[in-house]
């Protein structure tokens, strides 16, 4: 069985996909099978976080330097607006929030 991907390394970055639960995600396999095919070395991984915890979860995440961004699923997508430094133009309106990049510092 040969990798979908290049070996994941100290120089991968990573999405998370924060949803509760996780298990019906199919948005990971989708966009890491295009990173591999386009030889992007990142990764994307759904990771159960619940409601209560979403805040702390991005808080962390904040702080680690190879965590590109994060997509959200229900029940996310309202708070996970409220967490973000800035928000683009087509985002203000709703109040949601699907995608968040963390962006070089």
């Amino acid at each position: 069985m040969q990798p979908s991907h290049a070996p994941i390394s100290g120089r991968t970055r990573f999405y998370g996909a924060f949803a509760d639960p996780v298990e019906h995600l199919q948005a990971p396999a989708v966009v890491n099978a295009r990173l591999a095919q386009r030889g992007v070395d990142a990764v994307v991984v759904p990771l159960h976080v619940t409601a209560e915890h979403l805040a702390a979860t991005v808080a962390g995440m904040r702080h680690l330097r190879n965590f590109a961004g994060y997509g959200v699923s229900i029940p996310h997508k309202t708070m996970a607006a409220r967490l973000c430094d800035e928000l683009l133009p087509f985002q203000a309106p709703s109040t949601c929030c699907k995608m968040s990049s963390r962006l070089p510092t």
